[in-house]
């Protein structure tokens, strides 16, 4: 495959508020793991000083973001599968009760977010028995609209059995989704309702593994030491699935604090690998009685500073535009983008990868359909994107052809396309050829649904249908029901579009839908109301099957900050 670096000016499309407000959903819930390094929490970010209060400045940290300091982290993740039960327990039975915090959230020097925390005995089970509330709270201004998001856990355990139950109520604008999860015996089952739709699954549990709440207990049992090395297998909300963290105390550092002060604490790099691969990594500073005084992921720029309960209360001062912290930025251009038919990238990791084959990172980029890569051992990727039917296999190059599924075709929980609403809207062409109702049902898609106000969540298929608003995550949903009411099978694809922000080249989150015609996946974008063009880059693909887009929507923010982009060449023609 020859490569060239293409030139000329990028089209007039601007994808910024049609494609990328929906991802602020996801954002809070993955942050809390990134910014506090403590777990994979579904964190909200809520703006929280008080008017005329200047957050302090965060400390420089150019030797943390630096690639070398988490080094030995990532070789131990690497050891981790084979060493599955190689963790340390939380011993609660030494559980100081009560205790609270509250952390206010930055990203750069404005405030986005807060978190609360507080655990006490619980009073209705015995004193056996602790009770571990965690309120999170975001709200972002887009325009003129608002996306209110709260979430609110309650975990329960016992301090001599571990956890023993939790719930989870997740709101986001009118949406709830509610989450539950009870431990019997060796088992751990997990529920997820939203509308009238139930999914339940079970996992493997130890009492050695922690809970929802884990890494601040750990911290608080036993403050970390310089020279320490900690690892827990621990409960992940969200996705609430098991994932493992390596902690790596290595110096002591003088950090800001919100009374505008330094202080001494010890320094953790943390890394969390998903049972999925993914690998997120943050670092701490915790201090002597073991409180997490601060903490900064440095791919989203994000600081965790500890707060007080005016502070974190207090109204929101001039949101930040967080679409300008997870854009990409890229290198090279594309003339026309809705036309964009073969596209050639070059994807550079920015911190190094190691060649040892369980590196987490290495499995961060996988095959999806339509795109072709070739993986370098420094963990530089080679990327084609066709929209050439007859596109042939390269020698070296991996690509993803796999046929559907019956979930591919199935009812489910967001892709509800037995809905009476969805299956009117599928009947609107007559066509029968199926790719004539596919891109007679996406144009269909991009005419009646008007963007949205952005003030939802991750809304079904049918609620789309019946509201007649939704943004790309919205469109792309309502699109794969409506499809498979027709008996194709669909399912999502989630990743970066190409774009221009300030006159500048960037590639943001993106949703769209792949339909499975002529024994291929076809890419199908209803925000544009048309076959997708190659000025994207799918980072993921579901059927939606277990109902939680969330599933869907992490590899995007697990990748953000750790990529460079490079348009090498691109050719254009009309996509039919």
């Amino acid at each position: 495959m020859a490569f060239g670096l293409a030139a000329g000016k990028t089209g007039s499309d601007n994808y910024r508020d049609r494609f990328f407000f929906p991802f602020l959903n996801l954002f809070p819930n993955m942050i809390d793991c990134l910014c506090r390094g403590s777990r994979i929490s579904l964190a909200a970010l809520v703006c929280a000083l008080i008017a005329g209060c200047n957050p302090p400045p965060r400390p420089s940290l150019p030797e943390i973001s630096s690639a070398a300091k988490f080094d030995d982290v990532r070789e131990d993740l690497a050891t981790m599968k084979a060493a599955e039960d190689s963790h340390q327990a939380i011993v609660l039975s030494r559980s100081r009760l009560p205790w609270e915090t509250w952390h206010t959230y930055f990203i750069g020097n404005r405030p986005v977010g807060f978190i609360h925390i507080l655990s006490e005995n619980d009073g209705e089970m015995g004193t056996d028995h602790i009770r571990t509330s965690i309120t999170d709270h975001l709200v972002v201004r887009r325009g003129p609209s608002t996306l209110v998001q709260t979430l609110q856990q309650v975990i329960i355990e016992s301090r001599t059995k571990g956890l023993i139950s939790f719930t989870s109520d997740l709101r986001v604008g009118p949406v709830q989704t509610l989450f539950e999860g009870q431990v019997s015996g060796d088992t751990l089952t997990t529920s997820m309702t939203r509308g009238k739709e139930k999914q339940t699954e079970s996992v493997p549990w130890k009492q050695t593994y922690g809970g929802l709440a884990a890494i601040q207990q750990s911290f608080l049992l036993d403050p970390i030491k310089i020279g320490e090395s900690r690892r827990l297998k621990l409960l992940t909300p969200v996705q609430y699935r098991m994932g493992v963290v390596e902690m790596k105390c290595q110096h002591q550092a003088s950090i800001a604090t919100m009374e505008e002060t330094f202080q001494n604490a010890n320094e953790v790099n943390i890394v969390t690998l998903m049972d999925d691969g993914k690998s997120i990594e943050s670092v701490a500073w915790i201090d002597k009685q073991g409180n997490m005084l601060k903490s900064y992921t440095p791919s989203l720029d994000l600081s965790a500073i500890r707060s007080n309960k005016t502070l974190a209360e207090a109204a929101i001062q001039d949101p930040v535009d967080v679409f300008s912290v997870l854009a990409v930025d890229v290198i090279g251009n594309l003339t026309d983008p809705a036309k964009a038919f073969r596209v050639g990238y070059l994807l550079k990791p920015k911190t190094p990868i190691s060649t040892t084959q369980d590196d987490p990172q290495k499995n961060a980029l996988t095959p999806q359909p339509g795109q072709w890569f070739r993986r370098q051992d420094t963990g530089t990727v080679q990327l084609l994107v066709s929209r050439d039917p007859t596109e042939p296999n390269r020698d070296g190059f991996e690509t993803l052809i796999d046929e559907p599924t019956d979930a591919d075709l199935a009812n489910n929980a967001i892709i509800d396309s037995n809905a009476a609403e969805v299956r009117k809207l599928a009947a609107l062409t007559k066509a029968t050829e199926p790719r004539i109702v596919a891109t007679d049902l996406t144009r269909t898609v991009n005419q009646l649904i008007r963007p949205g106000d952005f003030t939802r969540g991750f809304a079904t298929a049918s609620q789309t249908a019946k509201d007649g608003v939704g943004d790309c995550t919205e469109r792309a949903v309502l699109l794969a029901a409506m499809l498979r009411a027709r008996q194709i099978p669909t399912r999502v694809a989630a990743g970066w579009v190409y774009h221009e922000a300030d006159g500048k080249p960037k590639m943001a989150y993106h949703m769209w839908t792949l339909a499975w015609i002529d024994q291929q996946w076809l890419p199908l974008d209803a925000t544009i109301g048309d076959v997708a063009p190659a000025d994207r880059i799918a980072l993921t693909s579901s059927n939606l099957a277990d109902g939680n887009e969330y599933d869907t929507l992490a590899p995007i923010l697990a990748s953000v900050g750790k990529w460079s982009i490079e348009i090498l060449n691109a050719k254009y023609q009309e996509i039919k």
